[in-house]
């Protein structure tokens, strides 16, 4: 866990984070820009992905059985309280709030939904207005948009994270995944946004909401198949 952390703490520094606690196998940090929170996600899966080789191809972890680490991280913005919290017996500096808390149960949700990275509205909402968000029909290469230093984002769709009261849209990071899955990403991201649209049908009509389903759940299975007949989805 001490080599883990070292390799998880030192992409929040490099990307202006500040480390707040380990908690158990967790690590919980806060940021200054959302820009720079999620660079750092991103950052923290290449570095995983590398750490991950490094395990396999040495024996103490292999004669332990410890071959392969996965991860999430949850990203969410906001206004947070930031101050030491404790008593007499013992006291640590923190930061508290509903934003705080919402990333935390948004990285439960990426073993759910077995995404790497999630973030929330606010989040979103943020890399909008920063303009950061890569836009896959702009008619720019791959290439292109790589070396603007966007990020790929894909909605996932409404979800009531334990403990909040309405439900909030979440977002997938793809920046640490493949050239070769961002391609695919970008060849079929109109098709997944029809199949999201018709996965929420606001019809009240019964009949209307089954064929919305059954249309949605077929190009699903197409993309899902294109992405297994290619690369794999996983990567």
């Amino acid at each position: 866990m001490t080599d883990y952390f070292a390799e998880i703490d030192s992409q929040i520094q490099k990307n202006n984070g500040s480390l707040d606690k380990h908690i158990g196998d967790a690590v919980m940090a806060y940021f200054d820009s959302t820009s720079d929170a999620v660079r750092a996600s991103v950052a923290l899966r290449r570095s995983l992905r590398r750490f991950n080789n490094h395990l396999a191809e040495t024996p103490k972890y292999k004669n332990e059985g410890i071959t392969f680490l996965r991860t999430g991280v949850g990203i969410e913005s906001g206004e947070v309280l930031f101050g030491l919290v404790g008593s007499d017996v013992k006291l640590e500096v923190t930061v508290m709030g509903d934003a705080a808390n919402t990333a935390s149960r948004l990285e439960g949700i990426t073993g759910i939904y077995n995404i790497p990275v999630i973030i929330g509205e606010s989040a979103y909402t943020d890399l909008e207005r920063e303009g950061m968000i890569a836009d896959f029909s702009s008619g720019n290469s791959l290439e292109e948009m790589l070396a603007e230093g966007k990020f790929f984002m894909r909605e996932i769709g409404p979800v009531k994270p334990k403990g909040k009261n309405h439900k909030l849209t979440i977002y997938e990071v793809m920046n640490s995944h493949s050239q070769e899955v961002l391609s695919l990403r970008k060849r079929y991201h109109q098709k997944y946004n029809r199949a999201l649209e018709l996965s929420m049908p606001k019809s009240e009509n019964i009949d209307k909401i089954r064929e919305s389903l059954m249309e949605s759940l077929e190009i699903f299975k197409e993309i899902t198949d294109a992405y297994s007949e290619g690369i794999g989805y996983s990567k």
